[in-house]
C-alpha cells in the first residue's frame, strides 16, 4: 500500500507588500517556530493592506492557515490566486478571487486568545495575494494595526503532464495494481502550522523523520511497526510542546541574567530530549530495540512533571497551544503570549481547556502533572507564594515540604486536638516546619501548638480563627510571662497580612489587647506597642479597600485617645515625605487623618504635638498634586493649622502655589494666607514653564468636554483660551536641545513633544500635533510602562484630537484605555474618571 503523494508544506517568498511595522517586518512570515513574531501593518495606516506571495513551484493548494494576533485583528482577509503562463509578466496576470476569511473581534476571550483560521481549498496557483481589511477596534490596539502571526500553505507541487493527445489512449491490458494508493492524512497533520508553532524545531524535525518511517512501514504493510511509530510520534508531540515552553522560559531567564534558573531549566530540557531521542528512531531502524529506560523517562516526565504554565511566558516567546488532530474550515482558538513583565512561575488558574489542549497532542496529562498547576485545587489565598523569576519544577513537593507530604484540605487529620471552643468546620492546620516553627515558638508556648499552627497556616481562615480565639482567651493569657510582648508581635504580624479579613481581625485584636492590658501593664509598654503598630496602620491609609482604610483610621484615632499611647511624641511618622505625589491614596489618607489629629494634638514643639514646619512641608507638596481631592483636603488641613497658629503659618507656606489653590486659600484663610512675595510668585506661569502642558491641557479639550489632563478636579466650563505664543520655534529648539542632551527616548523629550503638540493643536494644525503626541506616548510607554498616569494623559490628548477630527473609531479606543488607567489609579467615582466617561457618552 502506497500513499498517493500527500500534502506538504509549500515554500513561499514575499514578492511585494504595501507596508510593515519596523518592529514586525513581513519577513517574519517566512519563519515558523514557537518564537514567530509575525507581520504587522504600519501604525495608523490606510486599509486595505496587501501581501503577495510566490510559491517555489506551481502547486495545488489544499489548505490555507492564517494565525491572527490576539487583539490586532483584521475584520477580514481576502484571498486571490494566479498562475501565469511561462514568461508572462506577473503584473499583467489576472488574479482569481477565492473568497475571504473573516475574523472574530475576540472580545469574548478579552483578547486572551489567538484565532487560527484554517480553510480547505483545491486550486492551482503560483502567486497568492492576501488583501487585509481594516482592524477590529478595541482599547488595546491603540495604533489601529493588524497582525498576522503566521501563514501556512499546504498542498502538492504540480508535476509535468505527459505529452499525450487529448483524452489519451485506450489501455488494453492495464497492469495489476499491487499498491493501492490512499490519501495520506498524516502527511497533512505533519505539514500543519500547529506543529511548527507548538513544538520546538529539533523535535519537529524528529517527528517528520518518524512520519516518513511510518509511511515506509505502511508501504510494506507492517502495521504493527506503523502503530508503534504513530505512538512515538504522539509522544514526541507532547515532549516537543513541553520543550518549546521550557525553551521560552530559559530565554526569559537568560535575558534577566538569572543563570541559576536557566541551568535548572536546561537540565529538564536535556532529560526530555534524551527521552525524545530514544523514541525518534531513523527510518533505517525498521524494528528498533525497545528502550525501557526511555519509557521510564517518559512515564516520569509526562505523568510526574509537566512543563510550566505557558501564561507567564514573555510576549512573542510563548508557543501557541491547542494543536488540532484534524484541521478543518472550523475556527480554532489558540492561546497567545502574555505580558513581558510576568516572570513568576506561578499558577494562573488555567482551566480544563488547557488540559484538553495538551491531551490533544496524544499524551496523557495527569492531575497536577504540569509545572505551575499543582495548586489548582487550593483556594487562592492558600496557594504557596512563588518568588518572581524562580524556576521551581518541584513546586508541588516544595509547597508540601512543611505539610509532611500531604496537601491541606478539609479531610486532613491533625495529630493534636483542637482547643475547646475552636470552630469545628475548619480544616486542621498543617504542622510547623523550618523557620516558621522558630517564629511560632513564643505563641506556641503561650496559646498552645494548635493555635500557633493555625496562626502560621497558609489558610487565611485558620489565621483569622486564631486571632479570634486569642481575643476570646485574653483574660486568661495576659497574666502569663511575656504574654503582652508575644501578643503584640502576633498582632504586628497579622497587620502585615495581605488578606483583608485577617488584617481587620488584627485591628480588633489590637484594640482588645490594649484594653485588656492597660490596667496591669506599664505605660511604657503600651506606648511601645502603639509606636510599633502606628507605621503599619499609616501604610494602610492608602489601601484600595475602603474598609481597610476606614478601619485603619479608626485604630489610629483610638491610639490618639489613649493616655499612654504616646502619639504626641510620635507625630513625625504622619508627615514623612512621600516621594511620589501621583500615588494619591496614601497622601489623601494622611491628609484626612491630619484634619482630625491637628485640632486634637495641636501644634507645638517637637515631642508635644505636631511641628509646624513638618506639617506645612507635607501639606505644601499636596497643593500641586494631580488629584483634586488631595488638593482640596490640603486646603482644609491648612485652615486647621491656621486656626491654631494664626499668621505664623505664612513663613512656612510654599512660594510656588498654584493660582487656583491660592484663590481657595484666600477664601478660607482671609488676608493672612499669602505674603507679598508668595502672591507675586503665584502669577500664572508662562506657557513654557516646567510641566507647561498643564496649562494647555486644561484649555484645549474643554471646548469638547475633555477631562482635565493633570490638575483639574472635574470637567470645567469652557474657559477662555490660554495665551500661547504663536511661534513654535522656541518649543522646537527646546525639543532639539533635550534630544541632544538626554537622548531621544527620555521622558523630558516626551514632555517637550507634548508641549509642542498642544501648541500646534491650539493653532488648529492637527496634522503636526498628531505625530508629536504619538511619539510622546511611545516614550512614556517605554519608560514608565503602559499604566502610568502620563500614558493616560497623553492617550486622552491624542483621543480628543481624533474625536475632534471626526475619527471616532480611532479616538474612542484610546479614550477607553485612558479611562481604564485612570479608573484603576483614581477609583470609579473620581471626577477625572467621571469626566472621561462623560466624553465617551457624548462622543
Amino acid at each position: 500500500m502506497k500513499a498517493a503523494g500527500g500534502p506538504q508544506k509549500l515554500r513561499f517568498t514575499i514578492v511585494s507588500f504595501s507596508g510593515e511595522d519596523s518592529d514586525y517586518p513581513v519577513r517574519e512570515l517566512l519563519f515558523h517556530s514557537p518564537q514567530t513574531r509575525g507581520w504587522q501593518t504600519p501604525r495608523f495606516c490606510k486599509f486595505p493592506q496587501e501581501i503577495v506571495l510566490k510559491l517555489e513551484a506551481p502547486s495545488k493548494i489544499q489548505q490555507i492557515q492564517i494565525l491572527s494576533h490576539e487583539y490586532k485583528i483584521a475584520t477580514k482577509v481576502e484571498v486571490f490566486v494566479a498562475t501565469p503562463n511561462p514568461g508572462e509578466d506577473m503584473s499583467k496576470t489576472p488574479f482569481k478571487r477565492l473568497g475571504y476569511l473573516s475574523f472574530d473581534s475576540n472580545e469574548r476571550s478579552n483578547h486572551q486568545a489567538r484565532e487560527l483560521k484554517s480553510v480547505h481549498v483545491n486550486v492551482p496557483a503560483l502567486f497568492i495575494r492576501l488583501v487585509v481589511h481594516r482592524c477590529h477596534v478595541n482599547k488595546l490596539n491603540i495604533y489601529n494595526q493588524v497582525g498576522l502571526v503566521a501563514l501556512n500553505l499546504i498542498g502538492e507541487p504540480i508535476g509535468r503532464a505527459p505529452d499525450l493527445p487529448p483524452g489519451g489512449y485506450l489501455q488494453l491490458h492495464p497492469p495489476v495494481q499491487r499498491e493501492v494508493p490512499y490519501y495520506n492524512q498524516a502527511a497533512a497533520d505533519v505539514a500543519d502550522l500547529n506543529l511548527d508553532i507548538h513544538v520546538d524545531t529539533v523535535t519537529a524535525s524528529k517527528i517528520r523523520d518518524l512520519a516518513r518511517a511510518k509511511d515506509l512501514a505502511v508501504a510494506n504493510e507492517d502495521y504493527d511497526e506503523a502503530k508503534r511509530l504513530k505512538a512515538s510520534i504522539d509522544r514526541l508531540k507532547v515532549v516537543g510542546q513541553k520543550i518549546a515552553q521550557l525553551e521560552a522560559r530559559k530565554r526569559a531567564a537568560v535575558e534577566k541574567e538569572d543563570y541559576d534558573t536557566a541551568k535548572l531549566i536546561k537540565v529538564d530540557i536535556d532529560k526530555l530530549r534524551s527521552a525524545g531521542d530514544a523514541a525518534a528512531i531513523s527510518s533505517e531502524q525498521y524494528v528498533p530495540r525497545p528502550n525501557k529506560n526511555a519509557d521510564d523517562i517518559f512515564n516520569r516526565v509526562l505523568k510526574g512533571k509537566g512543563p510550566p504554565s505557558a501564561s507567564n511566558v514573555p510576549l512573542d516567546d510563548q508557543p501557541v497551544r491547542g494543536m488540532a488532530a484534524e484541521p478543518s474550515m472550523e475556527e480554532m482558538a489558540v492561546q497567545p503570549d502574555m505580558d513581558p513583565g510576568a516572570s513568576s512561575y506561578q499558577d494562573d488558574g488555567a482551566g480544563p481547556d488547557s488540559l484538553q489542549q495538551e491531551a490533544s497532542y496524544g499524551g496523557r496529562v495527569s492531575q497536577g502533572g504540569s509545572y505551575g498547576m499543582g495548586n489548582k485545587h487550593v483556594a487562592y489565598d492558600e496557594r504557596p507564594a512563588q518568588g518572581r523569576g524562580r524556576y521551581t519544577p518541584e513546586n508541588d513537593s516544595q509547597a508540601d515540604a512543611g505539610l509532611g507530604g500531604a496537601r491541606p484540605n478539609n479531610s486532613t487529620v491533625s495529630d493534636i486536638p483542637a482547643p475547646s471552643g475552636w470552630p469545628g468546620d475548619l480544616p486542621a492546620p498543617e504542622p510547623l516546619a523550618g523557620a516558621t516553627a522558630k517564629d511560632a515558638e513564643a505563641l506556641q508556648e503561650l496559646a498552645g501548638e494548635y493555635v500557633a499552627r493555625a496562626f502560621f497556616s497558609k489558610n487565611w481562615q485558620l489565621r483569622d480563627a486564631a486571632l479570634t480565639y486569642l481575643v476570646g482567651q485574653l483574660p486568661s493569657l495576659v497574666g502569663q510571662h511575656n504574654a503582652f510582648r508575644t501578643l503584640v508581635n502576633t498582632v504586628k504580624r497579622a497587620m502585615k497580612d495581605k488578606v483583608a479579613n485577617v488584617y481587620l481581625g488584627s485591628l480588633a485584636a489590637f484594640s482588645a489587647l490594649i484594653d485588656a492590658c492597660s490596667a496591669g501593664t506599664g505605660g511604657r509598654d503600651i506606648q511601645g506597642a502603639c509606636e510599633a503598630c502606628l507605621p503599619l496602620l499609616i501604610e494602610k491609609l492608602g489601601d484600595n479597600n475602603a474598609r481597610i482604610r476606614d478601619a485603619s483610621k479608626e485604630s489610629i484615632m483610638f491610639v490618639a485617645g489613649l493616655k499612654d499611647g504616646g502619639i504626641r511624641s510620635a507625630t513625625h511618622v504622619f508627615v514623612k515625605p512621600i516621594k511620589n505625589q501621583n500615588a494619591w491614596r496614601p497622601v489623601l489618607g494622611i491628609l484626612a487623618l491630619l484634619q482630625e489629629l491637628v485640632p486634637l494634638l495641636g501644634i507645638g514643639k517637637q515631642g508635644d504635638g505636631f511641628d509646624l514646619g513638618e506639617v506645612m512641608e507635607f501639606v505644601g507638596k499636596a497643593y500641586n498634586s494631580p488629584n483634586a481631592d488631595v488638593r482640596s483636603t490640603a486646603v482644609r488641613v491648612t485652615k486647621e493649622v491656621h486656626d491654631l497658629v494664626g499668621p505664623a503659618i505664612r513663613k512656612h507656606m510654599p512660594k510656588d502655589i498654584n493660582p487656583k489653590i491660592k484663590e481657595q486659600l484666600d477664601a478660607v484663610l482671609g488676608g493672612d494666607a499669602m505674603p507679598a512675595a508668595t502672591v507675586a510668585a503665584a502669577a500664572p506661569p508662562p506657557a513654557r514653564a516646567a510641566r507647561a502642558p498643564a496649562a494647555p491641557k486644561a484649555a484645549a479639550p474643554a471646548a469638547k468636554g475633555k477631562p482635565a489632563g493633570k490638575a483639574a478636579a472635574a470637567p470645567p466650563p469652557p474657559p477662555p483660551p490660554v495665551a500661547a505664543p504663536d511661534d513654535p520655534r522656541p518649543f522646537e529648539a527646546e525639543l532639539k536641545e533635550r534630544e541632544k542632551r538626554l537622548g531621544r527616548d527620555h521622558p523630558e523629550v516626551a514632555e517637550s513633544c507634548s508641549n509642542l503638540a498642544i501648541l500646534y493643536n491650539q493653532k488648529g494644525d492637527a496634522g503636526k500635533a498628531q505625530p508629536l503626541y504619538e511619539r510622546a506616548l511611545a516614550i512614556y510607554e517605554k519608560q514608565y510602562g503602559p499604566d502610568h498616569p502620563e500614558v493616560a494623559h497623553t492617550l486622552t490628548d491624542l483621543a480628543v484630537l481624533h474625536l475632534e477630527a471626526g475619527r471616532d473609531d480611532v479616538g474612542r479606543p484610546l479614550l477607553e484605555r485612558a479611562l481604564d488607567i485612570q479608573e484603576k489609579a483614581l477609583g470609579p467615582d473620581h471626577p477625572d474618571v467621571l469626566a472621561i466617561k462623560d466624553v465617551l457618552n457624548s462622543a
